[in-house]
């Protein structure tokens, strides 16, 4: 946690019993990081990843050019270390590719008429694969990573301005191929 980011196990209406619940407070121009995250490390290679987690958010609070950082991925050995995660900007959701040079993909808007998103990025033959309850949020994106473990982070992180934010997450499921 950094500058007022908290974590809380929620009781979740979506899969008993409990969800994570992550909130940050506002920061204005030049306030620094917000984060309220969590991490871990498993072995396996991020090249033959499925990750896929329910999430509500209270919308998108970040305002001028920041992002919020609801997942970040991290590949650890292999082709080195770099870096997936799905984000929020004030236009949109995108995934942030680290392949080795930074690229954006705007992916579709969270669908808005439920509390609940079912989000699915999938590693697979070079590419990674993003869906949002079963439809597709942007065609497959290049991604060449390899790894020996993956750190994976759930919660928000948020630098520059943005309001503040929450994000819940539930049913978390990560799955590696051999």
């Amino acid at each position: 946690m950094n500058d007022g980011g908290t974590l809380t196990s929620v009781v979740s209406n979506r899969s008993a019993p409990n969800a994570l619940l992550a909130k940050t407070t506002e920061a204005v121009v030049g306030g620094g990081l917000r984060s309220a995250t969590v991490s871990k490390t498993v072995q396996g290679n991020i090249a033959k990843m499925s990750l896929a987690f329910d999430l509500a958010t209270s919308g998108f609070c970040a305002r001028g050019a920041s992002g919020v950082t609801y997942v970040g991925l991290v590949a650890n050995g292999g082709t080195g270390t770099q870096a997936a995660a799905l984000l929020s900007t004030k236009s949109g959701p995108k995934v942030l590719i680290k392949d080795p040079a930074e690229s954006y993909r705007v992916l579709a808007d969270f669908p808005n008429t439920r509390p609940w998103t079912r989000v699915t990025l999938e590693a697979r033959n070079g590419q990674l694969f993003v869906e949002y309850d079963g439809e597709v949020a942007a065609p497959p994106i290049a991604f060449s990573l390899t790894s020996t473990s993956i750190d994976v982070t759930f919660g928000l992180a948020a630098s520059g301005e943005v309001d503040a934010c929450d994000a819940t997450f539930d049913s978390i499921v990560l799955r590696l191929a051999p």
